[in-house]
């Protein structure tokens, strides 16, 4: 085994981030959610640098999932069926505020993408109550 991959295997936030990025539809797309390149994304997924507060706060509220799983690993990847609700209620406010010098997706084609990932995933993601 490489050294890398201990580093990742002994890194269990690591390995959340690369479950995060899995979920959403790979590296690149969440990069693309969070208003990022997917080499600027890299670093945070293999295990080299850690994320900020505001790097962190950004991945949550784009992705959806669970600040708590994401940070402590408890509970479940994904929020409760109201939390998640009005999470996609919400999509698109704020897409002024990217980072310049990224392409940001439009409000509407961030819209598009958020229901087409969350279509795919309904049944895990707002299972029956």
């Amino acid at each position: 085994m490489s050294s890398k991959e201990s580093k990742d295997s002994a890194n269990p936030f690591t390995q959340r981030l690369k479950a995060l990025a899995k979920a959403v539809g790979g590296s690149g797309k969440f990069a693309n959610l969070i208003g990022w390149k997917s080499t600027t994304i890299s670093p945070y997924l293999n295990g080299t640098h850690q994320p900020g507060r505001e790097i962190l706060a950004r991945m949550i509220e784009k992705t959806g999932c669970s600040g708590t799983w994401l940070l402590t690993g408890k509970g479940p990847m994904w929020p409760p069926r109201e939390k998640l609700l009005d999470r996609l209620g919400r999509i698109g406010e704020d897409a002024e505020d990217y980072s310049p010098g990224y392409a940001p997706l439009s409000p509407r084609d961030e819209i598009v993408d958020q229901l087409r990932y969350l279509a795919t995933r309904v049944e895990e993601i707002l299972p029956d109550s």
